[in-house]
């Protein structure tokens, strides 16, 4: 079945969420690639809002989550990219950001925020506006963020079962996740924000404090 794409994705403004509570992670006993990928997924999770999830309402589908990340600049590939390797699947890639961001988080959370990270027991179909005719796996907790940002989230979300070129125009149907993230080629290296910045200066500074949560510490 075809449908009619949404007009705009639905979100909540940065106002209306909070960061999370965190702790700084100690990145112990990982090898160069691991720690490299757990250090951008510590900017990222630190630079998120968010506001609790009503009764009955589903919060955040990890492919937002993953396309949000994306979105901020935040990549899974260490150092330069083999054009001469196989890219990995979208389900790959989702599956490696949730292992990987389930690993810090489970380290480096407070009760709050775990209240927050925990999976959603609602049931439903988050991305069925976008055409994912199935469940997909959601956290409680719901992202905010600002409107252009959305905008451009809105965009992604349409590639995913976009028909053709034209991301007005959806397919309606359960979600195949063989081949790259369908939403690359909407990202260019010039909208990569302000997280590699950031965390070159938390490099930088050499934050290496333990126990004590960021939300307590003037950054």
């Amino acid at each position: 079945a075809r449908i009619a794409a949404p007009k705009w994705y639905s979100h909540h403004d940065l106002y209306e969420g909070s960061g999370l509570d965190l702790f700084v992670p100690t990145y112990q006993g990982l090898q160069p690639q691991q720690l490299a990928v757990q250090q951008r997924l510590f900017v990222f999770w630190r630079s998120t809002k968010w506001r609790p999830s009503e009764s009955n309402e589903l919060g955040t589908s990890w492919i937002e989550i993953l396309a949000y990340f994306q979105l901020c600049g935040g990549s899974l590939e260490v150092g330069a990219p083999d054009v001469t390797a196989r890219r990995l699947s979208f389900k790959m890639q989702l599956r490696q950001f949730v292992q990987e961001s389930r690993r810090l988080l489970l380290e480096i959370a407070t009760a709050d925020a775990h209240d927050l990270i925990k999976a959603s027991r609602v049931k439903g179909q988050r991305l069925l506006p976008y055409g994912v005719q199935q469940h997909v796996a959601c956290i409680e907790g719901v992202l905010c963020m600002p409107s252009d940002m959305a905008k451009l989230m809105h965009d992604m979300l349409c590639c995913i079962q976009g028909m053709g070129k034209s991301r007005h125009l959806l397919k309606r149907s359960k979600l195949r996740m063989g081949k790259p993230i369908p939403w690359t080629r909407l990202l260019k290296r010039s909208a990569v924000c302000e997280l590699a910045e950031a965390h070159d200066q938390r490099l930088r500074d050499r934050i290496e404090y333990r126990g004590q949560s960021l939300a307590s510490r003037t950054t």
